[in-house]
């Protein structure tokens, strides 16, 4: 259940209030969740000058069912078994945020936002096989809570600018991103203070009425103090910094627009992430590289659009369940690997076929593999080779519509079957229907998902575990407003 007013007053000032109640038995066994969700904002325009304050705090507990094996999930995929009765998460969130937005001049808007973010986990999580008395290798099943802490500061000042150049406008973005992190758990005393610092800058340029260039760059300085009684005993610090540069063009030709980017990324380890590796081999930081070209067909009431690109990771950042790590030999870490490249085309279709239906068609197809390394010409495990999706949206007067859905997922090798050696995740097709009718100061929502009752699994590693995907459920939703 879920309710939100929301008023102006006093000419200037504006407030809204939302609160949520989320209580649901969920799909498998022993995962109930209780959510609740509060939003509150107090809000002031006078036209050059904007104020937002908010403040919203989460709750969330929800037990965890653990991961199956194939032969548990074909006999009942619900299941939950024995290891993980007493799994379970706890989550308390706070969220504090100022953002003020004030008008220069009738070229320059300076942005600026800062944010308090606290979060307090507590947790129960167990292994497969705890409590078996298997001998040398046997543990007992952990009934004692772990606690995470989590506290995130943020400060995000940019300055927005439109300069005109003819009939058109140059725009340019400069800004900063300043973020502060200490995260603590009491697993292994482990801990991390880190600071991230990012400048950007980006422009958009109109050459022609039809030629339009964009070009910027970003430059990320990251500081981390990490302790753990495992990887780091003694503490540890790990810096880096990166700069990237993005540059873009797009000409418009009549009914036809061509448009082609290079993009730089990068990607600093999470704070969880530094820590729970082999200490003989830290963490570095992921960077990459994107070509994209496109092509944009209008046709009639309707886009066609085909996209080609290739994306090129130099030590990305991924889980290697047979790692070293700080469990021992094999047991597990986050790793760099070595050159990764995915390449391959989006293909979309949007049409207006009659005033009363709508398609949209959407297909990919994606070539992965490691270009270095002990996995060399291998593909990349966790990746589906293709994906489509169709859609049909059908319109009955102003107040009543209705969407029909397929989507399919491709084969791919298992999460973590990077030497390809065994046999493929299965395709799966799944489809929904949703409908929404308006009437008076009511919304009505109903959504059937996995009509046909597929049985699958998004989420499914070469080790064996796997966590079902929902059959055949329906959700209702009914809104008042007044």
């Amino acid at each position: 259940v879920s309710a939100r007013v929301a008023n102006r007053f006093a000419e200037y000032f504006s407030y809204q209030l939302f609160g949520e109640s989320v209580k649901t038995d969920n799909y498998r066994d022993n995962n109930q969740l209780e959510a609740s969700h509060i939003f509150s904002q107090f809000g002031y325009d006078n036209g050059l000058t904007k104020l937002s304050i908010e403040l919203q705090l989460d709750k969330e507990y929800q037990q965890l069912p653990g991961a199956l094996l194939q032969a548990e999930a074909d006999y009942n995929p619900q299941q939950s078994v024995i290891y993980f009765r007493n799994d379970y998460r706890d989550v308390k969130e706070k969220t504090r945020r100022l953002e003020w937005e004030q008008t220069l001049s009738s070229q320059w808007t300076l942005l600026t936002e800062y944010s308090q973010r606290r979060e307090e986990t507590g947790f129960v999580n167990n292994f497969r096989g705890c409590g078996d008395n298997l001998g040398v290798f046997s543990f007992a099943c952990n009934e004692d809570e772990s606690q995470e802490h989590r506290d995130v500061n943020s400060f995000n000042p940019r300055l927005l600018g439109r300069i005109a150049m003819g009939k058109n406008s140059l725009q340019f973005t400069a800004g900063a991103d300043v973020e502060r992190t200490d995260y603590e758990i009491t697993y292994n005393a482990r801990a991390n203070k880190q600071k991230v610092d990012s400048y950007y800058v980006n422009t958009v340029i109109p050459v022609t009425d039809n030629l339009t260039i964009s070009a910027g760059g970003r430059h990320s300085i990251i500081n981390n103090k990490l302790r753990d009684n495992l990887a780091f005993p003694a503490g540890g610090k790990i810096d880096d910094n990166a700069t990237v540069y993005t540059f873009g063009v797009a000409q418009q030709f009549s009914a036809v627009k061509v448009f082609a980017r290079y993009d730089e990324n990068f990607r600093f380890a999470k704070v969880d992430e530094l820590a729970f590796t082999d200490s003989s081999q830290p963490l570095s930081n992921q960077t990459g590289k994107t070509k994209e070209f496109g092509v944009d067909f209008l046709v009639g009431h309707g886009l066609i659009r085909a996209l080609f690109y290739r994306l090129d990771l130099q030590n990305e950042i991924a889980y290697d369940p047979t790692a070293n790590g700080p469990f021992g030999p094999n047991t597990g870490a986050n790793v760099n690997f070595e050159s990764t490249r995915r390449q391959g085309v989006n293909l979309e279709f949007k049409q207006e076929l009659t005033p009363f239906l709508d398609v949209n068609v959407g297909l990919t197809r994606v070539d992965n593999q490691f270009t270095s390394g002990v996995f060399e010409d291998n593909a990349v495990s966790g990746v589906p080779e293709k994906t489509a999706r169709i859609a049909f949206q059908f319109m009955f007067a102003d107040h009543w519509r209705w969407l029909l859905e397929t989507n399919y997922i491709g084969k791919q090798y298992l999460a973590g079957d990077n030497d390809n050696a065994q046999q493929k995740k299965a395709s799966y097709t799944v489809t929904n229907l949703a409908s929404h009718y308006e009437t008076g100061n009511w919304l009505l929502n109903v959504r059937i998902n996995n009509v046909f009752d597929e049985r699958y699994s998004e989420s499914q590693n070469a080790y064996g575990a796997i966590n079902p995907s929902p059959e055949r459920n329906v959700q209702l939703n009914a809104t008042y407003q007044f």
